[in-house]
């Protein structure tokens, strides 16, 4: 069933969004990078299956993409205050764009190996542990008055971007192999790089304190033991990662093994999770 369309009254201020080049630049660059992301993570899954037949290195290789959020992700938050979060945005899409170059000639020269795709996920999941506390922040301030649409779209995007990326990392592992799919990877986001190299952004820092930043989460720790809302969304989130979507790596596998489907079936599964 269709969803039914946006009341009248926020139909303009998603126009308005959409006419702030900087919102608009923020935006796209996020819905484009974290379809990549997912589009990896994927095409990882599946080239650890192909090499082992191992569900145990299917699961290994995409922890090794999520695990650096569980624990960098707070850590990201301090220093996104005391470094140019523009610069952050960039690194973050350069360093993985920078990885998946590397898998990508690896791969055309018939060099990939598991390990090699492990360290890839773990680099640039490191620096997807940045994007909730840089590119979200970036995007609500660029977004002024009209903070509460900019988000909620951004948020649907990133969803949508959970479908989309994994059809095609599907397609792409089918049809190109791992080379064009890190290929196309690299390609997207080193564009995005560029495309966040024009954007004008001023940020007020704060002295970098790397002996602080423990005690500025403990902080945030104590400020959230205060607000009841704060801690339904810590355990509505607990409770969703750690038990609604433990099976991610798993239904790389699943089709593809049990009835011997090609890869772009798996893709359609997990984009419909």
């Amino acid at each position: 069933m269709n969803s039914p369309p946006p009341p009248p009254e926020e139909r303009p201020a998603l126009r308005a969004l959409l006419r702030q080049p900087d919102f608009l630049r923020l935006w796209l660059v996020g819905a484009f990078a974290n379809a990549m992301r997912w589009l990896e993570l994927l095409a990882s899954g599946l080239f650890a299956y192909e090499v082992t037949g191992s569900a145990l290195a299917v699961t290994g290789v995409v922890a090794a993409r999520q695990l650096p959020q569980l624990f960098l992700g707070a850590f990201a938050g301090a220093v996104s205050e005391a470094v140019d979060r523009k610069l952050i945005v960039m690194l973050a899409l350069l360093v993985p764009a920078s990885v998946s170059t590397v898998l990508a000639t690896l791969a055309t020269t018939g060099h990939l190996q598991l390990w090699h795709v492990a360290l890839g996920n773990l680099a640039a999941g490191t620096m997807w542990a940045t994007e909730m506390s840089t590119r979200r922040r970036m995007v609500g301030e660029a977004a002024g008055p009209l903070i509460i649409p900019a988000i909620a779209l951004d948020s649907a995007t990133n969803a949508a971007t959970r479908m989309i990326g994994p059809l095609l990392g599907g397609f792409a592992f089918q049809w190109l192999g791992m080379k064009g799919a890190y290929t196309v990877t690299a390609l997207v986001q080193f564009a995005g790089a560029f495309a966040m190299a024009g954007l004008v952004y001023h940020q007020v820092t704060r002295r970098l304190m790397i002996a602080r930043i423990p005690a500025d989460i403990v902080d945030g720790l104590r400020l959230a033991r205060t607000r009841p809302m704060i801690l339904l969304v810590f355990g509505v989130t607990v409770v969703t990662n750690a038990f609604a979507f433990s099976y991610t790596g798993s239904t790389s596998r699943r089709p593809w093994s049990d009835f011997w489907l090609p890869p772009s079936r798996p893709a359609r599964c997990w984009a419909a999770r």
